[in-house]
């Protein structure tokens, strides 16, 4: 499997993963001391996935 299938494979699974978090309407999320919007996942994944 070359570099263009598995960055696409990636993408098909981090589409569901985004919805998801975007989605979400929790309230902030302590991370390390820091709290965090389930938006900065959200840029986060799509920062991984592009």
């Amino acid at each position: 499997m070359n570099l263009p299938n598995t960055l696409t494979l990636l993408r098909i699974f981090f589409v569901p993963v985004l919805i998801v978090v975007l989605l979400t309407r929790s309230p902030n999320v302590e991370l390390w001391g820091f709290h965090m919007h389930f938006e900065v996942f959200g840029v986060a994944i799509l920062l991984l996935g592009g």
